[in-house]
């Protein structure tokens, strides 16, 4: 588990704010300009439809609470108009409070840019101002994860050029071929989950962008919270829990090899706010990141990039870890650019979310340089 980095990262939550702030504005106007309509003209005809099928069709759906409205010619909104005039009337002052309460362009930005220590308050203080559910189609239409992806969650999660998965530090998911195209890419993990918290589902800080693997086949719809879960944009397994190894002799017929079992320890106490983070509570299998991504079965597996280290390491031989030294001075390097052309990873933890393995491999050659100094 690492953090989620970049030196812009302020700067790109606020301009993708904008950008969905904006957005929302228009949807809220095309349902304000139906409701309008429907107040000051008693018989609509095709003239007043002309060239907004679009939103009404929308303001539509939302009027009747029916997402799966299909309208998609100015007759076919007529004739929907004209039959259900009544409901459309019936539920219009409802619309209308509602629309009003997205008028606080200051709450609605909060919530969408807010760090994660926040959100479910404003998201509380949100949903205290509305009068009909949150699971109505308005707030599935205002809040639209799917209808925003191509056009603002997928590019601005572009600019994090975040190449790893933080979950587990292990699957890439970089984007390949265009914005719509999700084929091969991040999917977004939800933080607090989208089904109880509707209302965050286009938030900046609950957009967890990260691999297929943690998303839905590990997480799903467990929920999270930041006291019970590690979240990435704000925590990160650090010096807290460590990957380490343990040598065993395999032996056979003709030869004894070293078997190298990596394996993952929580090095603070219980009494550490990070260990419920980190390791959640003894017999729930749900609670702690560590458990959820099964991070310690999954990085048992790892142990050629264990010996890799090792054998590049030497720990037997001092002068050999000595001239790793001399070398570093030699061509005027620093460790950490001289450990990522000699061990092909990253050293340093904010560049851990760049390639596969870092944190795994920088804890073993740490490791390494320790016992090379007894």
């Amino acid at each position: 588990m690492i953090k989620i980095t970049h030196k812009n990262i302020d700067q790109i939550s606020n301009l993708y704010t904008s950008d969905v702030l904006a957005e929302i504005a228009t949807r809220i106007n095309g349902i304000r300009d139906f409701l309008q309509l429907l107040h000051t003209t008693n018989n609509i005809e095709q003239r007043h439809l002309g060239g907004k099928i679009q939103k009404y069709a929308r303001a539509c759906k939302v009027l009747v609470n029916d997402g799966s409205l299909k309208i998609s010619k100015t007759q076919e909104l007529l004739n929907y108009i004209t039959a259900n005039h009544a409901i459309l009337l019936a539920n219009l002052q409802i619309i209308e409070h509602e629309v009003r309460v997205f008028d606080d362009i200051n709450l609605l930005r909060q919530v969408i840019s807010s760090k994660p220590h926040e959100l479910k308050r404003l998201s509380s203080t949100l949903e205290r101002r509305i009068t009909i559910g949150v699971d109505h189609y308005l707030y599935s239409y205002l809040f639209d994860y799917t209808g925003y992806y191509n056009d603002f969650i997928n590019p601005a999660f572009k600019k994090l050029e975040l190449t790893v998965c933080p979950y587990c530090n292990r699957n890439f998911i970089t984007n390949v071929g265009p914005a719509n195209d999700r084929t091969i890419g991040p999917t977004f993990d939800h933080f607090f989950d989208k089904a109880t918290y509707p209302l965050l589902a286009i938030s900046f800080y609950n957009l967890i962008p990260s691999c297929y693997i943690c998303n839905s086949n590990l997480k799903g719809s467990i929920p999270f919270d930041i006291d019970t879960h590690l979240h990435p944009y704000i925590n990160e397994m650090g010096d807290d829990a460590v990957f380490d190894f343990d040598l065993k002799i395999a032996r056979n017929s003709k030869t004894d090899e070293i078997a190298f079992a990596p394996k993952l320890e929580v090095k603070i106490q219980e009494s550490n706010a990070n260990y419920q983070r980190l390791l959640g509570k003894a017999n729930e299998i749900n609670t702690g990141s560590i458990k959820v991504f099964k991070l310690k079965e999954i990085y048992a597996t790892h142990s050629d990039t264990v010996k890799d280290v090792y054998d590049k390491f030497d720990k037997n031989n001092k002068y050999y870890s000595k001239s790793i030294i001399d070398l570093i001075k030699a061509v005027g390097a620093d460790e950490a650019e001289f450990y990522r052309f000699y061990f092909n990873n990253y050293y340093k933890t904010e560049d851990f979310n760049k390639r596969p393995l870092a944190k795994l491999s920088s804890d073993i050659y740490k490791k390494m340089k320790a016992i090379s100094k007894q």
